[in-house]
């Protein structure tokens, strides 16, 4: 199964649109040849031509190859929350970007 995830720089408040069957694994990748921190924002199903509609529907954030601005008005934001498997949601507090663990049901 192959995954589309969102992998953030968030020193540099921007997020990174891709594929791959593991992107916890992917993560690490990325983070060796990387000094700012970074973190997986969320991930879905889907293929490279999921990835491709995806940077094509944020292109006006586009900044270079699959790396993208995280927009003031939240819009990827609000769009990876919206379709996450990851059991967490993306926030952004006092313009900072932050993931956070969903609350468990007691």
């Amino acid at each position: 199964m192959n995954f589309v995830y969102f992998i953030a720089d968030l020193e540099k408040d921007v997020v990174k649109i891709g594929t791959s069957k593991n992107p916890k694994f992917r993560l690490k990748q990325l983070q060796t040849s990387n000094s700012n921190r970074l973190a997986l924002l969320g991930y879905v199903e889907g293929n490279v031509s999921k990835e491709r509609y995806l940077q094509t529907y944020f292109r006006k954030y586009w900044l270079s190859g699959e790396w993208f601005k995280l927009d003031k008005d939240n819009s990827i934001i609000d769009y990876i929350n919206s379709v996450n498997l990851m059991d967490c949601f993306v926030d952004r507090i006092q313009g900072k970007v932050y993931v956070l663990n969903k609350m468990k049901n007691f």
